[in-house]
């Protein structure tokens, strides 16, 4: 309102003067920055093809490389000085940078007992392989991590050493990150494919070949259409692959942080001591904020984990079941991993850390190991005295009442009621 006035002000000084050309002058002054305005509100772009940055399954989500990462399908995005659609590039990985150049390289754990990275950094270190990948490979047409050219790979390493520290034995550390490499190649080409089927369903083969997403070259997304999508044998293949993937269940409410990660947060602040299942698995399966389970049979579930422990625990000299155990006994049993924990099966942690916290790791879930199967021999055999101790005395009852049964007792024992003695 008072710029309206000073206008005002203005222009009645104007017209008392008689400088009409003056006036002119700055109505065309005002009518040209009302365009530019317009100008600058029409270079805001809707992007109705944007799909969200391709990630890890269960926590690849650039929330902390990207400064557009929660840009979602019709979302307005803002351009300074270029009214480009892509507004990505050298967004990727900034922040992660940022923090290397002020602190150093971040410290990740790479735990043996989980295969995987854990600690505040790892979400971070996930993120910057999928960028790494993403933005080093010409080709997604590639049947596998291994399968990529050795000096692509070498390039994605080095990147990620030169930003992070990495703690834990070499080869184990190499391991695990090759694996997320391979995950996040994977699930990638599996987001852009899923894309390519809805362009075309919406706008036809010939639009969705000539129109790849912002997070694929032109090149990448016709090289999977050729080489991939558009081969019959690979569409057999993945029909079938996705028809097995719809019987299991594995909806979960994890979010950004792996499960590995969160239970090895949980189990730092438990003194050491692994999370109880049935509290990781009400954690990542339950909402609060909602009261509901994310699957029906999710309830069902949870109550089967707390009836296995409650009903072992039932004979006072039982020894409590592991988490492992009790895993082992509701799900179903895969080799490699302690369903529901994320962790490694204890029988197969064998490592050559050089970590002294590790090898005591390992060396104390060793000594747990003996000490449950001494006392479980120990349990047996007191069981199988005591099944022997009921045996004859169930003969000894036996022999009595075939005595009395010979007699003319009945079974009751009813001497006066029933049949007489001779």
């Amino acid at each position: 309102m008072a710029r309206l006035d000073r206008m005002r002000q203005n222009q009645e000084i104007i017209d008392a003067l008689g400088l009409k050309h003056i006036s002119t002058s700055l109505k065309d002054s005002a009518q040209s920055n009302c365009a530019k305005r317009k100008r600058s509100r029409a270079s805001v772009v809707v992007d109705d093809d944007y799909v969200p940055p391709i990630g890890d399954d269960e926590n690849d989500v650039e929330s902390s490389n990207s400064l557009i990462h929660k840009m979602a399908p019709g979302r307005l995005t803002h351009s300074r000085g270029s009214t480009s659609r892509n507004t990505r590039g050298t967004t990727r990985g900034v922040a992660v940078r940022t923090l290397v150049e002020k602190s150093g390289k971040l410290p990740v754990r790479i735990a043996a007992e989980y295969d995987a990275p854990v600690g505040k950094n790892a979400c971070k270190l996930v993120n910057q392989i999928g960028v790494q990948v993403r933005s080093n490979l010409s080709s997604y047409n590639v049947k596998n991590w291994k399968s990529v050219d050795a000096a692509i790979r070498d390039v994605v390493l080095q990147s990620i050493e030169d930003q992070f520290e990495l703690e834990g034995d070499s080869n184990l550390v190499t391991k695990a990150i090759n694996t997320k490499c391979g995950r996040l190649l994977s699930s990638g080409s599996n987001k852009l494919y899923q894309t390519y089927k809805k362009l075309v369903q919406s706008h036809g083969a010939d639009y969705a070949k000539t129109h790849p997403p912002k997070n694929a070259t032109l090149a990448q997304w016709t090289g999977l259409i050729e080489g991939r999508w558009t081969n019959k044998d690979w569409l057999e293949k993945s029909r079938i692959n996705s028809e097995n993937r719809s019987k299991t269940s594995g909806k979960h409410r994890c979010g950004t942080k792996a499960l590995a990660v969160r239970v090895d947060e949980e189990t730092n602040n438990n003194d050491g001591q692994v999370i109880e299942l049935a509290k990781i698995y009400k954690d990542v399966h339950f909402n609060p904020n909602t009261n509901r389970w994310i699957q029906p049979e999710d309830e069902a579930t949870y109550e089967t984990i707390l009836k296995v422990q409650e009903d072992h625990c039932q004979d006072p000299n039982a020894i409590p079941l592991t988490q492992e155990e009790i895993s082992n006994l509701v799900f179903k049993k895969k080799s490699g991993i302690v369903k529901g924990l994320g962790m490694r099966p204890s029988s197969s942690l064998v490592t050559t850390a050089s970590s002294n916290s590790s090898v005591e790791y390992i060396h104390r879930l060793e000594s747990e190991i003996i000490e449950l199967k001494e006392a479980r021999a120990r349990d047996k055999e007191e069981r199988a005295k005591e099944q022997e101790v009921r045996a004859k005395q169930d003969e000894v009852q036996n022999n009595i009442l075939n005595f009395l049964r010979s007699k003319g007792y009945d079974d009751a024992f009813t001497y006066g009621g029933g049949s007489s003695s001779s």
